[in-house]
């Protein structure tokens, strides 16, 4: 017998010894399934207990199986054969972990610190610029010293804020992640419903949890097959924690083409923040403005009447400033008696040097150049036929230049104040304005969603461009065509992303407008059937809209809009004043003596933080969740207050914490942008009784940079 003949029957006996045991171990694993998809729906019953009524009678929807190799490790079997992992699950998974630590640097998004214009003097944006002033120094001091972003393999860090892992598999890569790393928050997200199920037959989750719990660790699973349902879930569930997205690292277990499709989703939105929190000048000259607002009778929209159908069966147009407007102010104006204006902020001064009447007037900032922004419209007949519609928090003297006006109360500090004692604000009977930021096109849409029209066209809402300029040419950006000298930056040429178009293949846009974009799609969502959104606007693509340009309407078949009833209507049968509120309740909704014992104990414990990352990123959130506690024993003005601040201080903070690998390094050096923060709340305990007068003239007068 030769040697290579010898070699081949050895080569035989092995393979024939492989398969046996692969058969004795597929026999076992089978016969394990029972046992561990019990434990495991036990487990999720007790701890995520969406995801076990979803699973627990649970049927594959396509045809995939377990299998394993001779070692007994599990696999899954795609319909047409192919297998999720190599011949060896578990050192396919090992491996990936491993390639991930030594590549930190390369897996993980840290956010670019940026100082932002402070244009109104606002104490939040002296200690931000302060703060992010000193990330920036320690960046310059960090490249110098050749130690910014090292991806030495021993100077890699042992933990990140969050984990995003797309597609989970069979789990296993858990279970060597935790041993090696400790990601203090994990998204988990799965497109794949299947796979998770299939995971549940193979993987010890009662053990994974249970280590989580025992560490404090956050851990979310995000599991369905529709990439628009994840999209959604992801988006809502940031809005509430937000704070660990300045540093972000991402994992993908496997390749397909929905976690390519996810992936196109979620990068652009690495560090979408939420619209509605607000800051803290933004929130004291809010309760300032909307005290003055209800004390002046102003009228409140209410829900106890709707428009008649005849009305919002009419299409109506939101009307931004992009620049695609122009294109078509001529088929608007012909058409104008056939369907109903709502024009967003600065797109009332376009209409109106077109001599296009619309029907509402939407502001949604708070500051007084909207006002300014008005007093470029010399005829006041466009004040005296249009209705504003505004929240409580917008400046008195913008509602003043129109006749017909009513309001809403924004989701803030002042509604969620009064609405502490119902007999306040009783949330059943007034409307309450939500996704109205971060642009006045969302307002815009909002109040059309409100309104209960059910044909709603989106106009010159371009949330980007794909022009050269960024408005209406016909706008106050512009004087006989040509931008004012004063108006001649583009917000687009800063930050560009390029984004899908609605009737172009790309646009321009920019992370202000993706935001706006994000918070469209995620109304649109949730809108019941017969309401539907279509854009008319050449820019950016929305989902959930139905692209369709305003030339293809049959306006012939539309009959004669009544414009005079709609304001009519709703001014004096949608709305009404609040004239119960006393003085005396303005003050005890501050509840000041409360507020300033729970900022002292924020600033002891800021004093006393602990030594390690992963448990100084624990302890922020325990800080967030306390303040979010606040609203419980009716603290939340102050809640509404410091949240949306001392969030962004945090964000510079914890980017400051992995901008070296090395831990005790990074600590000390992020040390130093502590007093910052507490010199921060210091101040807001200074200027929190004077809430009532925190006008944009006092903060003008009074706030000063930190030392």
């Amino acid at each position: 017998m030769t040697l290579s003949t010898e070699h081949n029957i050895i080569q035989l006996q092995q393979l024939e010894q492989n398969l046996k045991r692969t058969v004795e171990a597929q026999k076992a694993l089978q016969s394990n399934v029972s046992y561990y998809l019990e434990k495991n729906l036990n487990c999720l019953q007790e701890n995520f207990p969406n995801l076990y009524y979803k699973f627990k009678d649970y049927h594959l929807k396509e045809n995939f199986k377990l299998t394993c190799n001779h070692n007994g490790e599990p696999n899954i079997v795609y319909p047409d054969g192919h297998l999720l992992y190599s011949d060896n699950p578990f050192t396919h998974c090992q491996n990936q972990v491993n390639e991930f630590i030594d590549k930190f640097y390369e897996y993980t998004f840290i956010t670019d610190i940026g100082q932002e214009k402070n244009c109104f003097n606002q104490l939040h944006f002296h200690y931000k610029n302060h703060l992010y002033s000193k990330i920036s120094d320690l960046v310059i001091k960090l490249k110098d010293r050749n130690l910014f972003k090292e991806k030495s393999k021993a100077k890699n860090p042992e933990s990140v804020p969050l984990m995003c892992m797309f597609g989970l598999g069979l789990g296993f890569q858990l279970g060597y992640l935790y041993e090696k790393f400790t990601p203090v928050n994990i998204y988990i997200i799965e497109p794949n419903s299947d796979f998770f199920y299939l995971s549940l037959c193979v993987f010890d989750y009662p053990s994974l949890i249970e280590y989580i719990k025992s560490k404090q660790l956050g851990l979310k699973f995000f599991i369905d097959d529709d990439i628009h349902h994840l999209s959604n879930d992801y988006y809502s569930f940031n809005l509430k924690y937000e704070t660990n997205l300045p540093v972000i690292s991402f994992f993908c277990h496997y390749k397909s083409p929905k976690i390519k499709e996810l992936w196109s989703k979620f990068k652009p939105n690495v560090f979408s923040s939420n619209p509605e929190k607000g800051f803290f000048d933004d929130i004291l000259i809010g309760m300032h403005q909307s005290r003055q607002n209800i004390t002046n009778n102003e009228r409140f929209l209410i829900n106890s009447k709707q428009l008649p159908h005849e009305i919002t069966s009419v299409p109506v147009f939101v009307v931004g400033n992009g620049p695609s407007l122009d294109d078509e102010l001529e088929l608007i104006k012909k058409n104008n008696n056939k369907v109903f204006i709502i024009a967003c902020g600065t797109a009332l001064t376009a209409l109106s040097k077109y001599g296009i009447t619309a029907d509402i007037y939407v502001a949604v900032e708070r500051t007084q150049d909207v006002y300014n922004s008005l007093l470029s419209i010399k005829d006041p007949m466009f004040f005296d036929n249009t209705l504003c519609i505004a929240p409580d928090t917008v400046y008195p003297k913008t509602i003043s230049l129109f006749r017909h006006r009513v309001l809403g109360f924004k989701n803030e500090a002042m509604s969620a104040s009064l609405r502490i004692n119902k007999k306040l604000l009783d949330t059943t009977k007034y409307s309450s304005l939500t996704m109205i930021n971060p642009l006045v096109s969302n307002m815009g849409l909002a109040i059309a969603i409100l309104l209960k029209f059910k044909e709603i066209y989106l106009v010159g809402v371009d949330c980007g461009t794909a022009y050269s300029e960024a408005h209406s040419k016909y706008s106050l950006y512009y004087d006989n065509f040509k931008k004012k000298q004063e108006c001649d930056e583009n917000p687009l040429n800063f930050n560009t992303l390029t984004y899908q178009g609605n009737f172009t293949k790309t646009i321009k846009t920019n992370f202000l407008f993706k935001c706006s974009i994000d918070v469209m799609e995620h109304v649109i969502s949730t809108l019941p059937p017969e309401i539907r959104v279509y854009n008319a606007s050449n820019g950016a693509k929305i989902e959930g809209t139905t692209p369709k340009h305003l030339s293809e309407i049959n306006f012939n078949s539309l009959k004669k809009a009544d414009h005079p009833f709609l304001r009519s209507f709703i001014e004096n049968e949608m709305a009404e004043p609040i004239d119960y509120v006393s003085a005396q309740d303005f003050t005890d909704i501050l509840k000041l003596d409360r507020s300033m014992e729970v900022i002292d104990t924020l600033i002891e414990d800021l004093r006393k933080l602990p030594s390690a990352r992963s448990e100084i990123i624990l302890r922020l959130e325990s800080h967030l969740d306390f303040i979010n506690d606040w609203p419980k024993e009716g603290l939340s003005f102050c809640q509404h207050a410091v949240i949306g601040s001392l969030s962004h201080l945090y964000i510079g903070y914890i980017t400051a914490l992995y901008l070296q690998a090395e831990e005790q390094k990074a600590v000390k050096d992020a040390e130093k942008l502590i007093p910052t923060i507490i010199e921060f709340l210091q101040k807001a305990k200074e200027y929190l009784p004077l809430t009532y007068e925190y006008s944009y003239e006092f903060v003008r007068n009074n706030i000063k940079p930190p030392l």
